[in-house]
């Protein structure tokens, strides 16, 4: 049998997962009847996963086999050796460390998995400082990404700072929670970050310096969906007025942090992409994906 070291329970990974994002969940205790009769109920929904699984925002990962595993304690008992060290002379990557890694590698939320219509929305100024490029704007923002935005971009202990390719930042919305996105692309004169799973958008946001004779403008531009139905409903409402002033607050940021002055403020628009546009964008999300992955497995190969 092949195992790690360490005996550990549900509850213990619950409160290990919560030193490492820096929250606290609330657990309730469920006799293990009541979790069976939800285990059947999550397979009988199992059959119908577009129904009722990522669309309703709630994911039924919970089937009966593992329920049993839990109840029956699945640990290597003596006299019975572990073949990952006793045989293969291999030692296994501490939980703690292995929870760590598993927080930074949950997959991006495709904007092809979202619902509704794919919305671009654009938000930019026209920012007039002397001898200011937009190669010299967009390394202001990477390195003061965590003040630019109007939202914590340090929520969780060691998380990264600043934009790098690659790299997970962890974000904090106040009422949702800790959400994440991950830095997809990072050139002189571009940053897009796609949303992972659990943000309440699918889709990808970049950041980008245009550099015209007399000024740079600092654009943002958002592709995205609402991840389920729920955020959907809350798009609609409060959520597509908190999203809107959130953005423009960034550009107005990146203005102060420049040192100049933007000619005509904050600008916007906003519309819904027709069915060609949106599966455009969705391969291009997918392009910068695949691009990111290889290049981070040629690195470490």
């Amino acid at each position: 049998m092949l195992a790690g070291n360490e005996v550990t329970s549900a509850r213990d990974i619950i409160d290990r997962i919560g030193t490492v994002t820096a929250r606290a969940p609330v657990q309730v205790p469920i006799p293990s009847f009541l979790a069976a009769l939800a285990t059947r109920l999550a397979s009988f929904l199992g059959r119908f996963p577009r129904a009722f699984s990522w669309r309703s925002g709630v994911p039924l990962p919970l089937a009966e086999a593992t329920l049993e595993m839990l109840l029956e304690e699945n640990v290597i008992r003596a006299p019975e050796t572990n073949a990952l060290t006793g045989r293969f002379a291999i030692a296994p990557t501490a939980l703690d460390e292995g929870l760590r890694r598993l927080a930074d590698e949950l997959p991006e939320m495709l904007s092809a998995d979202g619902v509704g219509g794919m919305d671009r929305k654009r938000f930019w100024a026209d920012i007039e400082v002397p001898a200011l490029t937009s190669t010299d704007l967009m390394a202001l923002f990477k390195e003061r990404v965590n003040d630019v935005m109007p939202m914590e971009f340090a929520a969780e202990p060691d998380v990264p700072t600043r934009i790098e390719q690659g790299a997970t930042l962890t974000a904090n919305i106040p009422m949702r929670g800790n959400i994440q996105v991950r830095v997809e692309q990072c050139t002189e004169d571009t940053v897009t970050l796609a949303t992972v799973e659990g943000h309440p958008l699918a889709g990808i946001v970049t950041f980008r310096a245009e550099p015209s004779p007399g000024f740079v403008r600092f654009v943002v531009e958002i592709h995205a969906r609402a991840s389920n139905v729920f955020d959907r409903m809350a798009m609609r409402t409060v959520g597509r007025v908190m999203q809107n002033g959130n953005w423009s607050q960034v550009v107005e940021r990146m203005v102060d942090a420049s040192g100049g002055r933007a000619r005509g403020g904050v600008e916007s628009e906003s519309r819904t992409l027709d069915e060609h546009e949106a599966e455009a964008v969705e391969r291009w999300i997918d392009e910068l994906i695949v691009v990111r992955k290889r290049e981070a497995h040629r690195g470490t190969g």
